[in-house]
């Protein structure tokens, strides 16, 4: 039979009531429903040793546990909810952690922006359900068209987000110029037209001459955008 736990801290070895302790912090720090669950184990192990071991291993085992489920809300927070783009606050911190890569091995870096301008008449006419629809195909064309296009890609994932509002997209590409964006740009944009997909796409870049700043890459490429937009489509570089 299992010994009160007022019995069991009677006990004066210093090392038992501590693992004790331990394990009952475990246990109180768990979800109602693991408690409900959970039977104290501390009674099998009478020696101070073993006692102290296994709360260690609980205590391990439950930092593993938080650690892994913080690190899956961070991967789920960096992610879009319908596309399987990144997120706006995952771009910027690849943005970030990218612009200083690039900085240090003097690599250039180019920002597209884009404005998916057939995702209003998409849901005003067919409804909510086949924008959708709509969005993932842009994003696949994308995300296809970036691939072939990434000579120095420093991230093991495309590098491409959907951003507020749901009709902006955010392109990401390292290593490549203004000029090569530019033609990035021409290549996917015949691709998604001959699909009936517009878009109106600012581009931005920076090299190591230029000096590399985020805040400046995104008003640049923002103004690029703007200007595409106001002559119908014809490229507008920065």
């Amino acid at each position: 039979m299992n010994q009160p736990r007022a019995e069991i801290f009677n006990n004066t070895d210093p090392s038992l009531v501590a693992g004790i302790a331990a394990q009952i912090a475990v246990e109180h720090s768990m979800p109602a429903s693991d408690q409900r669950n959970y039977t104290p184990h501390h009674h099998l192990y009478p020696t101070a040793l073993n006692a102290a071991q296994f709360a260690q291993g609980l205590l391990t085992e439950h930092v593993q546990s938080a650690i892994s489920a913080g690190n899956h809300a961070q991967r789920l927070i960096q992610r879009d909810s319908l596309l399987d783009v990144y997120s706006p606050y995952g771009f910027q911190m690849h943005l970030k952690r990218d612009l200083e890569y690039a900085a240090q091995h003097q690599f250039p870096v180019s920002l597209a922006l884009l404005y998916f301008d057939s995702l209003e008449h998409v849901n005003n006419k067919y409804g909510h359900l086949a924008g959708d629809k709509s969005l993932e195909q842009n994003s696949r064309l994308l995300t296809a068209s970036i691939g072939d296009v990434m000579i120095k890609n420093i991230t093991p994932e495309t590098p491409l987000a959907r951003l507020e509002g749901g009709d902006r997209f955010a392109v990401w590409l390292v290593g490549l110029e203004a000029q090569d964006a530019s033609n990035w740009w021409e290549e996917a944009n015949h691709q998604l037209t001959a699909e009936g997909l517009i878009n109106y796409c600012g581009t931005s870049s920076q090299t190591s001459q230029s000096g590399y700043n985020q805040a400046s890459l995104f008003m640049h490429a923002e103004q690029s955008l703007k200007g595409t937009m106001s002559t119908n489509n014809v490229p507008y570089l920065y």
